[in-house]
Parts: structure tokens; C-alpha cells; sequence
């Protein structure tokens, strides 16, 4: 259809309501610059076609509602949807007006919609309504053969109602100058619609509101696994997916089908994610993804490249849930989130998550493999599993951080976790922690590590309950409990209760192992294939608290409570020359090694349970045990000094040890069968002088109560909903006879004569039909 209008205002009645099919469409064009449409009768207007105004201002009145469907597109310099209703003057407002004229508009809690779900391309828009949605349709689009939501392209949009609802992804956020809002209702915005769109982000920075009950939700919200599957592959792989959101925040519990039982994963991998984009059922090459967000990728020209996730993300306390991480040498680093700089996360459950490690060389953490300088806040996590499979070499893996530098951590729990490697061969150098893997510049307050267990085996190892290497860190207000750590390496090994090796400067206060079952190395060097080695450079350390202590270090405010064996043991065959002596302690195995040292022990409390064990044996016939420490080793310019330090142990344990402490340097309480529980409790007295965790509620805590979640509106009743209307909302009588008769009069009409038979066959029973069948 073709309107083409004389003057420069034209006003056009529609009888029979306003609306274009699919397929279809209106093209205004002629003198006129602006056209006022009114619609009559009691249908919505429905665009689902081309209403094509290019250059000119198109208003659109129907009381009813205007719904403009996925399939429809306007193109104008103006567009104005409207359910109000006119009244004679704002016909003469139109022609004095023109372009700027704006219908009054009265909120009508029982008035018609106004709806866009399709394209509009203008660089003025204003819709007015009881509720006007603006909604971005990201289904699959069988006749597009793509899914390609709707956009807005406008300088300024204007939306009245009495409820607003704005979904960001339907604006074109680059071109918008300004948002203005009246109503309550919401803005917000998922990680599918901000896929397809990135820019509608900056829309957020356009908006002007004048009602405080319209709430703007200013982040991208992640609410199932479909959401995260565009999150995560916008992430690694658009520029402009990176560029513009600031935050992220779940809306949403997400549960990705891992499928795990018994230690067998059957359902989704996480790292070669499926979504059914297109709904058919049949999984194509173009519906995985790899989930790991700030994943790492070898390039054509071997340039490894890094998209580390640098944003605020929110958990708002809800669950990432039953993941099935399997890596291969396809992936470099890995967890939930693969690396990260500068980023900020918060509120995050974590429950099941099951991950195998068959690689060339990693750094895996199950919550995110490298982190750097970002903050972790309040995250929680249980049920955690990691299975190195073998051909692992240099890797650095943590129950939920793996490689982690110049990181804070606060209100972090690990409840029930298994780490483990099973293989008939020794990886190369692994470096593993209960926690973290390995840890530089960093610093933790508020831990609790429980139930966990550890067993690295590697040709050298670094293991710890909670950390295996960390280095210039600052920890405080730590508990580990029922933890087991277990190594078994080849060339050296550094194993502890809370870390394998502590070194460079540092702080370490207020930390508290209980129940501690087994902290061990069992060494085996194999000399079988050459038929000779020297193994006097190889180096063993086992600690209840770490397997070698050096550097510069403060260790105050420190509870051992029942630990039963610190085991160091090394085997060789008959073909190898001297090897290196063992070295096991009940807090530390060696302090000191080919460096000066300024250390620190202060308020340091240790209590064996009867028949605890520390051993150490090798072929040496050198190894070195003690209650305190294995071995001292001072060089020169290093000093060393110890406060209040206090042993409990049983009157038959450790006979055979010395003791590595001064008498005026230690308090040992030996105590037998019939006084132990007396001095148990005078030791627990003690340790409760430490300070502990403070957690929100340990474990699980619960969610904040300030969780930011949109209640987003049913589109499919309010494309539904039925005005009901007033005579005050129809054409007044004065618009009738004023405009419309007298346009009518206007013009002299004639009627075929075949025809009056039949329209006085229908005049009979015109009263009992609808409006919309009397105009037909």
C-alpha cells in the first residue's frame, strides 16, 4: 500500500483498524512530512510487516494497543505508538505541530499495550501505553536459518506507561543519545540478548527516569546454561563482547548436566558445552563451546592467546552446579574461569564439580586456573573432584584456584574435595594444594579448608592441605580440618599439613590444623633404565605444617591439633649411589635451605594424639626427625627466633627423635593415659586464644539479602491483555462530526446499483454483528 499525502500534516482514519500482515507493507510518501494515524474499532494494531517512512514522522493511535511482532520493521524519522485517546484540539495540536507533536498521555491501568518485538529505525521514537515492553527475541529464526534479534536504532527514545519494561537488548546502545522513562518497571539485560548486541550495555549510561519504583538492573545477567554458553563464547571469542559490560551476575541456580556418579561423568563437558540453539534436537559443530571464560589458545603463528576475564562478577548466591570438566592438550589453563587481571568475584556457590586432567601442561583450579591480581569474596565450594589422568608436566593445580599471583581472597570455604593422581608413570613437577595450587603475592583471611585430601605423584613434588607453593603471601584466621596430604615423588618432594614450601617474605597468623590423619612422601628414584644416578641432589621434606620453611617469615598464632604420622620414606634401587637424606618434622621438615633466613615463631601450639608417628628413612643413614623440625640450617647473616611454643605428645611417642628445639626455646607436655584429657583441654584453652575463620554461616552460607534479580514480565499475557475502555478513551463526538464527518461531507461518493441489493441485505442484520464484521 501506498499513502501519499498533499499536505504537509495529513490525518488518516482507519476504520477498520490499522494494521500490516508479514509480507506486507505501508509506504508513506507524497508532500506530507507527517502522518497522524488513527485506528478505530477494537483490535490492537499489529505490525508484523514493513511500515517504510523514510524521512518522514509516522504517529500511531489505537486505544487497543500497538503490537509490533519479530517479523515487522519501521522505518522513519519519527515514530509515535500511542494508546491515548484524542480529543478534538490535539488534531489542531498536529497541524500547527507537526513533527513534534506528542499525544497527551493518560495512564490507563485497564488501557491497551504497546508492544516492539520487531525493528525500528528511527532517530526519534516514543511509545506510550498502560505497559509498554521493548523485548529482544534471541529464538532460533527457521526462515533466517540464524537467530538475529530485533534492534532499535534510535537517537532518542521516550516510553510512558504505567509500567515499563526495557530490555536493553533490543536497543542499539552506540546510537541512543537519550532514554527517557516514565513508569515503574524495569530495565535489564541476559547474556543472550548482550551477545548478539554488545552495545545495548551503553544504554544503561542513557537512561533518564523519573519514577523511583523503575528499577535499573545495570549488569548482564547469567540465569541457565544456555545463558552461560553465549557468556562464555562472547567472552573468548568478541572483542566487543569484552569491551562494553562491567559486570556479571547470576540470576539463577545453573546446572550443567554433568551427570557424574561414582566417579563416572556421563552427561555435558563443560569444555566442549552443547546448546540446541536451534531446537531440532541434532547437535551441530556450531552449537558447542568451550565454557572455560578467559580460556587460553595457542594462535596459527604458536602465540598463546590470553582473554582474561577482567569484570565484576556477582554470584548473588546462587549455584554453579554438576560440571563435567575434561582437558585435554587442546586447552592450556583451566577451570570454571580460566585466567584472570583485574577482576572483582563475589557470592559464589559451587557444588559438584568432577574434572579430569589429561595434559601436556596446566594450571587448573576448579573455580579458575590462573588468576591474577583480581579479589574473591564469600565463595564457597563442596563436593569438588580432580583426577589427573597423567602426561601432566609443570602444573600448578588447586581444589578451586590454581596458579594464583597478587590476589586477595576473603570468606573462601572448601568442604569435602579430592585431588588425586592415578598413573603408573611420574608426571614431571606438580605443584598442588587443597586450595591453591601455587601462590605468589597473595593474600587470604577467612579460609576453612575441610575434608579434604591430596596425593600428587610426580617426579617433584609440592603439596599442602591448603596451598603447595606460596611465596610472598600474607595469611590470616585459616582453618584446615580432617585434611590428608600424600606425595609420592622421585627427585624431590616438599609436603605439609598447610603448605609444601614457604618462601620469600611474609606473614602467616592465626592458622589451625585439626585433625590431620596423614601428611607423607614416599620416594622411589629409579635408576633401572640407565644403570647408574647420583641422587645426592635430591631433596625430601615433610612437616606437619610445611615441608620446608625459608625466607624471610613471621609464623605466630598456630594450632597442630591431632596430627597421627608425618611420614617421609625413600626407596632406591641397588645400582644408585648416596642419595640425600630425609627430613621430617612435627611443624616443619626443613627451615633454612642455601639462604639467609629471618624467621619468626611465635604462640605456636601442637598437640599428638597417642601413637602419633613422625618418621623419616632412606638410604642415607643420615635423615633427620624432630618434634619441632627435621633440620635447622642457618647461613651466615640468617637468625631465627621462637616464643611460647608448646608440644603435647605422649609419654611413649618419639622416644627415639630429638627434640630440634632448645629446652629454654619449647615447652614440651608429655602426658600419659590416666592425665591426657587434662591436657588436652589445657590445650585446647590455648588454641582457643587463636582466632578463627569469621564465615557468613560455615558451610553453606546463605545468600545475601540484597540479591538483584528483575522480575521479568510474561510477554505472552500482556500481548494478550484486553483493554477495557471508556467512553473517554474512544473518539469524542466533537472528533466526529468535526473532523471526520466534515471530511466526509467533503467529498460526494457514489454506489453501484448492482450492489444495493446486497448491502440492504446486510443492513438487516448489521446489529448483530461486531464492529469489526459491520466494517468488512
Amino acid at each position: 500500500m501506498h499513502i501519499n499525502g498533499n499536505k504537509v500534516n495529513s490525518i488518516i482514519q482507519w476504520g477498520g483498524g490499522f494494521s500490516i500482515n508479514k509480507g506486507e507493507s505501508v509506504n508513506f510518501g507524497g508532500n506530507s512530512k507527517n502522518y497522524l494515524n488513527i485506528a478505530h474499532g477494537t483490535n490492537k494494531s499489529t505490525i508484523a510487516g514493513l511500515l517504510n517512512a523514510n524521512g518522514k514522522n509516522v504517529f500511531l493511535i489505537n486505544p487497543n494497543g500497538v503490537i509490533i511482532e519479530k517479523s515487522g520493521t519501521i522505518n522513519a524519522n519519527r515514530f509515535v505508538a500511542s494508546t491515548s485517546s484524542l480529543q478534538a484540539k490535539h488534531f489542531e495540536d498536529f497541524k500547527a505541530q507537526g513533527a513534534s507533536f506528542s499525544p497527551v498521555f493518560k495512564p490507563n491501568p485497564k488501557g491497551g499495550n504497546v508492544i516492539n518485538m520487531g525493528n525500528i529505525n528511527a532517530n526519534d521514537i516514543t511509545l506510550q501505553a498502560n505497559k509498554v515492553l521493548l523485548q529482544a527475541d534471541t529464538s532460533f529464526d527457521k526462515e533466517l536459518n540464524k537467530i538475529q534479534p530485533n534492534i532499535i536504532n534510535a537517537k532518542n527514545i521516550n516510553l510512558k506507561g504505567n509500567e515499563v519494561y526495557v530490555d536493553a537488548a533490543s536497543i542499539n546502545g552506540n546510537k541512543l543519545n537519550n532514554l527517557n522513562i516514565e513508569g515503574k518497571g524495569s530495565m535489564y539485560l541476559n547474556a543472550s540478548g548482550y551477545y548478539y548486541n554488545p552495545s545495548s550495555f551503553n544504554a544503561f549510561n542513557k537512561i533518564k527516569n523519573k519514577n523511583n519504583q523503575f528499577k535499573v538492573y545495570k549488569y548482564v545477567g547469567i540465569g541457565s546454561d544456555k545463558d552461560w554458553w553465549h557468556f562464555a563464547k562472547g567472552w573468548n571469542e568478541n572483542e566487543e563482547f569484552r569491551k562494553y559490560a562491567s559486570e556479571y551476575r547470576l540470576t539463577n541456580d545453573i546446572d550443567f548436566q554433568a551427570n557424574c556418579k561414582n566417579g563416572k561423568c556421563t552427561g555435558q563437558n563443560y569444555a566442549n558445552y552443547w546448546v540446541d540453539l536451534n531446537g531440532d534436537g541434532i547437535k551441530q559443530s556450531n552449537e558447542f563451546t568451550n565454557m572455560i571464560v578467559g580460556n587460553t589458545y595457542l594462535s596459527s603463528e604458536n602465540i598463546i592467546i590470553y582473554n582474561d576475564f577482567d569484570k565484576n562478577f556477582d554470584g548473588q548466591g546462587f549455584t554453579l552446579k554438576n560440571i563435567n570438566l575434561y582437558l585435554d592438550d587442546m586447552y592450556n589453563i583451566g577451570g570454571i574461569f580460566g585466567t584472570s587481571h583485574g577482576a572483582k568475584f563475589k557470592n559464589i556457590f559451587l557444588d559438584n564439580i568432577n574434572s579430569t586432567l589429561d595434559i601436556w601442561y596446566r594450571d587448573f583450579g576448579s573455580f579458575i586456573g590462573s588468576p591474577m591480581n583480581s579479589t574473591f569474596e564469600n565463595i564457597h565450594a563442596k563436593n569438588i573432584k580432580i583426577f589427573i589422568k597423567g602426561n601432566v608436566a609443570e602444573a600448578l593445580i588447586g581444589g578451586l584456584f590454581g596458579y594464583s599471583q597478587n590476589n586477595v581472597f576473603k570468606e573462601i570455604s572448601l568442604v569435602n574435595a579430592n585431588i588425586d593422581t592415578n598413573t603408573n608413570k611420574y608426571n614431571w613437577s606438580d605443584v598442588i594444594g587443597g586450595l591453591v595450587g601455587a601462590s605468589t603475592y597473595d593474600k587470604f583471611s577467612n579460609i576453612l579448608i575441610e575434608n579434604v585430601s591430596v596425593r600428587n605423584k610426580s617426579l617433584d613434588t609440592r603439596t599442602g592441605g591448603f596451598v603447595g607453593s606460596i611465596y610472598n603471601s600474607v595469611v590470616d584466621k585459616v582453618k584446615l580440618n580432617n585434611i590428608k596430604v600424600q606425595s609420592m615423588s622421585q627427585y624431590a618432594a616438599y609436603t605439609g599439613g598447610f603448605a609444601g614450601d614457604i618462601s620469600g617474605e611474609g606473614i602467616y597468623s592465626n592458622i589451625v590444623l585439626e585433625n590431620i590423619s596423614e601428611i607423607s612422601d614416599i620416594a622411589e628414584y629409579d635408576c633401572s633404565q640407565t644403570g647408574y644416578c647420583d641422587c645426592s641432589h635430591a631433596r625430601y621434606f615433610v612437616g606437619g605444617f610445611a615441608g620446608l620453611i625459608n625466607g624471610e617469615i613471621e609464623i605466630n598464632n598456630i594450632v597442630l591439633n591431632k596430627i597421627d604420622k608425618i611420614i617421609g620414606d625413600f626407596k632406591t634401587n641397588s645400582n644408585a649411589e648416596y642419595c640425600s637424606p630425609v627430613y621430617a618434622g612435627g611443624f616443619a621438615g626443613y627451615i633454612g635451605y642455601n639462604n639467609p633466613i629471618k624467621i619468626k615463631f611465635k604462640n605456636i601450639y601442637m598437640f599428638f594424639d597417642k601413637n602419633s608417628k613422625i618418621s623419616a628413612t632412606s638410604t642415607s643413614n643420615e635423615d633427620h626427625i624432630g618434634k619441632f623440625y627435621g633440620k635447622l640450617d642457618l647461613d651466615e647473616g640468617s637468625s631465627i627466633s621462637y616464643e611460647n611454643i608448646h608440644i603435647y605428645h605422649h609419654e611413649n611417642d618419639f622416644k627415639d627423635i630429638m627434640t630440634a628445639i632448645n629446652t629454654y626455646q619449647t615447652t614440651t607436655h608429655i602426658y600419659n593415659d590416666v592425665n591426657k584429657d587434662k591436657n588436652y583441654q589445657e590445650f585446647i584453652k590455648q588454641e582457643n586464644t587463636i582466632a578463627k575463620p569469621m564465615l557468613p554461616i560455615m558451610p553453606p552460607p546463605s545468600k545475601p539479602d540484597n540479591i538483584s534479580k528483575p522480575s521479568l514480565p510474561n510477554i505472552t499475557s500482556i500481548i494478550n491483555e484486553k483493554p477495557t475502555l471508556s467512553k473517554d478513551d474512544l473518539i469524542s463526538n466533537a472528533v466526529w462530526n468535526d473532523y471526520i464527518i466534515k471530511d466526509i461531507d467533503k467529498i460526494k461518493y457514489t454506489i453501484n446499483i448492482r450492489l444495493l441489493d446486497k448491502l440492504l441485505k446486510e443492513y438487516k442484520t448489521l446489529a448483530n454483528k461486531t464492529e469489526d464484521e459491520q466494517v468488512k
